[in-house]
């Protein structure tokens, strides 16, 4: 039996910011569209490395809207410069939740919010919620590529270079 989802008024709607590029953390918020004083952000300490972002954001989606997946009305996630395989799964889980819930994904510069101290950070994903745009993101085709910044080329090891060349 299919569950109907019931249409939530736009003002009671948020988006979720993903912010994967640190190795050892994982960084999310639930921005409402009307209500700066309502953000709900939490960070997670990865223990056993980036594989853990989708439990931590199951956690996340629980807290932040307990599990009513219609409040979110976008996504933004963080595209580097940062760890390799962390921003893999941050940009790999706003692409999946983009397409299952039929929502547009906005990728941000680490370094455009970073600089932010938590009071201004605060403002930046209101402007955000509101134009992501105006705060420095731009909104992505979920079915186009997208430019990733790792600060640094992969580290591959030796073997797998050689396996590589066997292929190519």
């Amino acid at each position: 039996m299919v569950k109907k989802i019931k249409a939530v008024p736009d003002s009671k709607k948020g988006l979720i910011f993903i912010d994967s590029t640190e190795f050892q953390n994982v960084f999310f918020a639930f921005v409402p569209l009307d209500d700066r004083k309502k953000i709900v952000q939490k960070k997670y300490d990865l223990h056993k490395g980036s594989f853990e972002t989708a439990k931590y954001l199951n956690k996340f989606l629980s807290l932040a809207v307990k599990d009513k997946l219609e409040l979110i009305s976008s996504l933004v996630v963080s595209t580097g410069e940062g760890s390799f395989a962390g921003i893999r799964s941050g940009v790999a889980l706003a692409l999946g939740m983009s397409l299952v819930l039929d929502i547009p994904v906005y990728v941000a510069d680490a370094k455009v919010f970073k600089k932010y101290d938590l009071e201004k950070f605060e403002v930046f994903l209101s402007v955000l919620a509101k134009k992501p745009s105006k705060a420095g993101a731009k909104k992505i085709n979920t079915t186009a590529s997208i430019n990733i910044d790792y600060g640094a080329k992969p580290n591959i090891g030796i073997e797998k270079k050689k396996k590589l060349k066997q292929i190519h």
